[in-house]
């Protein structure tokens, strides 16, 4: 089937593991199995944003907050954490990416402070 992330090959020395899904969905086709197989892998990138949330954006701490103050609080952390995945799953692929490609000049400059 391939290799390891996006497509990639694996190493011709690479050793194969085989891995068994467990499922309550019904498979009786390819088609299915294979429908399982994404969904199980979209569950990993689900398990990472729930991480970047709870421990990067620390949202368990906005309980007990006001509706108003809780949705804009939310709105913020998800756009925050949208590209802290976003830098990482960069990072993993293509690690010598100028940072103005991904951040404008405003942010370079905030950036440059925080350093």
């Amino acid at each position: 089937m391939g290799g390891a992330r996006g497509g990639e090959k694996s190493p011709a020395d690479a050793t194969a593991i085989q891995r068994l899904l467990f499922t309550t969905v019904q498979v009786a086709s390819a088609q299915q199995v294979l429908k399982c197989v994404r969904w199980s892998v979209r569950r990993w990138r689900i398990e990472e944003w729930q991480w970047v949330m709870k421990s990067g954006r620390k949202i368990l701490e906005h309980q007990n907050r006001d509706a108003t103050v809780l949705q804009r609080a939310i709105a913020l952390d998800t756009v925050i954490a949208w590209r802290i995945m976003l830098l990482v799953l960069l990072g993993r692929t293509a690690p010598g990416l100028p940072a103005d490609l991904v951040f404008d000049a405003g942010e370079g400059e905030v950036r440059q402070l925080l350093t």
